[in-house]
Formats: structure tokens, sequence, C-alpha cells
């Protein structure tokens, strides 16, 4: 018998790729400083480190609405998770492919790449769960054979 996930239970999965895609965001922001990204960019350090701020308060809050189960909560994490998904597409991919280290060597490269992981799969989650409907399907498999009421 085939049984779907209802949407509390994927409100789960989407906090937690939400805090695994910031536990690979903030070492990679840093990482964007310490080779000269915000310059790449024509940002002065103070500039994009209020942008920082900013998107990382960003990210906070469509983590706590999505927890709650609020639809913007949902579509902002795809939003979210899609354009930083396409960043690390775009920007650090190629980079990554070509012979010998990039930037700071394999922990760059793991921060970047869990971060284009996560945040597809942020994405991904948020999708499936803004788009599942309230009533249906089983409640959620706590993993010990027994379901949340």
């Amino acid at each position: 018998m085939h049984q779907s996930i209802d949407r509390s239970c994927l409100r789960n999965w989407v906090a937690g790729f939400g805090a695994a895609t910031v536990t690979f965001a903030v070492p990679h922001f840093v990482d964007d400083f310490l080779y000269g990204m915000p310059a790449e960019f024509g940002l002065s350090e103070p500039e994009a480190q209020v942008l920082g701020g900013l998107f990382f308060g960003a990210i906070a809050t469509v983590l706590v609405l999505a927890g709650r189960g609020s639809r913007a909560g949902m579509a902002g994490s795809v939003v979210v998770g899609l354009l930083l998904a396409a960043a690390v597409i775009l920007k650090h991919v190629g980079p990554i492919l070509r012979p010998g280290p990039y930037w700071g060597g394999a922990l760059s490269e793991l921060s970047i790449l869990g971060l284009g992981a996560s945040s597809l799969a942020w994405a991904i989650t948020s999708l499936v769960a803004l788009l599942s409907d309230r009533s249906s399907g089983p409640r959620c498999d706590r993993g010990d054979g027994e379901f949340d009421s």
C-alpha cells in the first residue's frame, strides 16, 4: 500500500534541510570575504556585511515561518533554496571541477558543494510541502513504528 507523507512531516524535512543550508552557508560566507568576493561584485566589505546580515536574517525568518507551516515560509524556502543552488552552480562548480584546489581546498569545496546540495533539497522539499494537500495522507511516522497524531 502506498503511503504519502503529510505536510506536518514535510515541515520537519524543510527545517532540517534549511538548517543544513545555514550550516554550509556560514563557512562559505567567511570564504567569500577571505577570497575577495565582495570586490568582484563592486561591494565594499561593510556593504557586503550588511547585505550578508540581511540575507541571513531573511533565511532565519523564512525558516521560522516554514517551521510553523506558513505557506509564505514554504514559498520563501523554495525561492531562497533555488537562488542559493543556482549561485553555487553558476559561480563555483566550474572552478571546483578544474584541477587543483579551489579557494581553501577541501573545506571550501565541501562548504560550497554542501551548500548547493542542501539548498536544492530545501527548495524541493519546500515545494512539495507547499503543493501538498493538508488533509491528505497519513500522519508522520516518527521512525519507531508509531505515528504522530
